[in-house]
């Protein structure tokens, strides 16, 4: 063998072992990168993690459990939107027909003003034909006397003047009687009035009767927002506001915002918060402690 075949023959040994060395690498990492993509059952005492295949698949299962409870969500945030809104209406009708009877209730009272305006220039106009009357008894008397010698030609007309004297009389006494009770009337509701502190020109619907209930719910997203147990067949009107207490403890206030026949809806007024209000806290109109 020449010198330049021995050179050959080496230069193919080193090649050899050269290309059996990459052939060994590519092999080991053809193999790891086998596992990163695809390793359903990793080893975790070798450092090993479940395989990027199986990764997608979890998350393609995770965005599809996520996707159907935001079909959920969306589909029950709609049902109650609905109801809220089914809700709303029959509130809004509800106050229409209060504020209709309400109408109808001033109509009746200015009605019932407008009777009494005429009762009162009735009992004025009796009492003027009263005195007119009683000058005119007088007068039949004064004639009477001076007709003493005709007395009996005139006792028929007597008679009846008589009558219609009597008469006039017990109208007359009627009609005393009844201004005396009109006059106490006046005068004891007068008194209330100056009490109260309120005139005949005075709004009533802003003021809320007596009464006292209870907080029967508190707003879960709103807790600014609360239940409680009187509504509008109770007298408790849309503005009305109540003091909440427990226990004899000052809690708050609030003031109503919707009625409905045997609850209502009210907001607590911040500037009047003294304590947290909680369900079954007492409520009233008229705070009294006692």
């Amino acid at each position: 063998m020449t010198l330049l075949g021995k050179i050959f023959t080496m230069l193919i040994l080193v090649m050899s072992v050269l290309f059996m060395g990459f052939s060994i690498a590519v092999f080991a990492t053809h193999r790891q990168w086998d596992k990163v993509v695809n390793n359903p059952n990793p080893d975790p005492s070798k450092g090993e993690q479940l395989g990027l295949k199986q990764q997608v698949e979890q998350q393609k299962q995770v965005n599809e459990e996520l996707r159907r409870e935001l079909e959920k969500s969306k589909a029950a945030l709609a049902q109650e939107q609905a109801a809220r809104r089914h809700i709303l209406g029959n509130l809004y009708s509800q106050l229409d027909q209060r504020v209709q009877e309400l109408s109808d209730k001033q109509k009746e009272l200015d009605a019932l003003n407008a009777f009494k305006s005429t009762a009162t220039e009735t009992l004025n106009t009796n009492a003027n034909t009263l005195e007119k009357l009683t000058k005119e008894v007088m007068d039949l008397r004064d004639e009477i006397r001076v007709a003493e010698e005709d007395r009996n030609a005139q006792f028929s007309k007597v008679v009846s003047l008589t009558d219609q004297v009597n008469r006039t009389q017990g109208l007359y006494d009627q009609l005393e009687e009844r201004r005396t009770q009109l006059a106490l009337q006046i005068t004891r509701m007068k008194g209330v009035m100056d009490k109260l502190g309120i005139t005949v020109d005075t709004p009533t619907d802003n003021i809320p009767p007596k009464l006292d209930g209870w907080i029967v719910a508190v707003g879960a997203t709103n807790t600014d927002l609360v239940e409680i147990s009187l509504g509008s067949d109770d007298g408790i009107r849309k503005g009305h506001q109540l003091d909440v207490y427990r226990n004899g403890q000052y809690l708050g206030r609030i003031v109503v915002m919707e009625t409905q026949p045997d609850r209502a809806v009210a907001t607590i007024l911040k500037e009047y918060r003294r304590g947290i209000i909680k369900k079954d806290d007492r409520v009233s109109t008229k705070l009294s402690l006692g």
